[in-house]
């Protein structure tokens, strides 16, 4: 093979290469904003919830947990314990709340929650509705952070802040640095377990929530003025949600079972 035909061969040879990176990368790009895509899409609408009917909606956080206790990133990925103090707390919720008449009884699929309205219900002077538990009510999955110490998370990121790893309510775009779901795909969630919950329901129900402080962001987001100086939800407070034919109301929040008072 002459100089010429050497030098045209290795020429083609580069240009294919080229032709076959510059595909590869496109795939690789195209492929990361259709992922994205979707997974931003994938949140359902904040929309009226369609029931013509009246609802009482007792929200009350799980009782205090081992990673409460010891400051740990402990979401949907960890099976927290209550601690001894949870359960004594969650005991005085169930006793703020004994009289009411339960129609229905709904948790996350973790222990936590399922523990503590067993608690609340032992408690109650009427008849014991079946628990349901839904993943919809799930807690937030905090990614890379799951099971960290908080210290440990400030190590790695020293200005970080709640906003900084899952963005606002409003953000549907946000991506999380530790690749945990952001706040606005969670107030989507919990609105649409709202809306289940609400559509299984019959009218006048009493219904008796039990989940996890991200559910705060959804409150944030339905609710900005009456949440100004809210930071979340304590361990086994008590939110109350009224429910009247397509509209909901934040009747109170954050009431710990010394201060509740059934209305």
């Amino acid at each position: 093979m002459d100089s010429n035909k050497k030098k045209g061969y290795k020429s083609s040879t580069i240009v294919l290469f080229i032709v076959v990176c510059i595909v590869f990368v496109s795939a690789i790009c195209f492929t990361f904003l259709y992922v994205r895509d979707y997974r931003v899409n994938d949140a359902i609408d904040i929309s009226r919830i369609n029931e013509d009917k009246h609802i009482n909606i007792y929200f009350v956080r799980h009782g205090k947990t081992d990673a409460n206790a010891n400051n740990i990133y402990a979401g949907s990925g960890t099976d927290a314990k209550l601690t001894t103090e949870g359960i004594n707390s969650t005991k005085k919720t169930g006793n703020a709340l004994k009289s009411i008449s339960f129609d229905k009884v709904y948790t996350s699929e973790l222990s936590r929650t399922i523990d503590t309205a067993n608690i609340i219900l032992e408690e109650n002077i009427n008849g014991l509705p079946r628990l349901e538990a839904m993943n919809l009510l799930n807690d937030i999955n905090w990614g890379d952070i799951e099971g960290k110490p908080q210290a440990e998370v400030a190590k790695m990121f020293p200005q970080y802040d709640e906003e900084f790893l899952v963005g606002n309510v409003n953000d549907k775009s946000f991506n999380s640095p530790v690749y945990a779901p952001n706040k606005n795909k969670m107030v989507n969630q919990f609105y649409k377990a709202l809306k289940e919950i609400c559509k299984n329901s019959p009218d006048g129900a009493n219904v008796l929530v039990v989940g996890h402080s991200s559910f705060v962001w959804l409150l944030d987001s339905l609710f900005p003025e009456q949440m100004k100086g809210i930071e979340g939800l304590n361990n086994s407070s008590i939110t109350l949600l009224e429910y009247d034919k397509g509209n909901l109301t934040l009747k109170q929040v954050n009431m710990d079972a010394d201060n509740y008072s059934v209305n």
